[in-house]
């Protein structure tokens, strides 16, 4: 997996350093001597790895259809149009504020 050690003592040491002192991300498997470790506990590509190969298996699974998504339809509103439509509606000016970043 990318971003992890190759060897599992490096693995356990890892995951154990990024788990810190969080009970909430680590947890001892019943009937087992081993450890199971919440996904935050991993470097960020290979969460992503994680989840695609999730994604994969459940969408190969028998009775599991991938449906099309419809197509969105090019209806671009001018810059004009949009700012006069928000002059006239608060709530979408709120909106549009609360997605906004700190560096916007």
């Amino acid at each position: 997996m990318p971003g992890l050690p190759g060897t599992a003592q490096g693995l356990r040491m890892a995951l154990k350093k990024r788990a810190g002192n969080a009970p909430d991300l680590v947890r001892k498997r019943e009937g087992s001597k081993a450890f199971e470790y919440h996904i935050d506990c991993l470097p960020a590509d290979t969460q992503e790895a994680v989840r695609q190969r999730h994604f994969k298996s459940v969408l190969e699974q028998p009775g599991c259809k991938s449906v099309g998504l419809p197509v969105k339809r090019n209806s671009a509103v001018k810059p004009r149009e949009e700012l006069e439509i928000m002059r006239q509606c608060p709530a979408l000016v709120e909106r549009e504020v609360a997605t906004l970043t700190d560096d916007q």
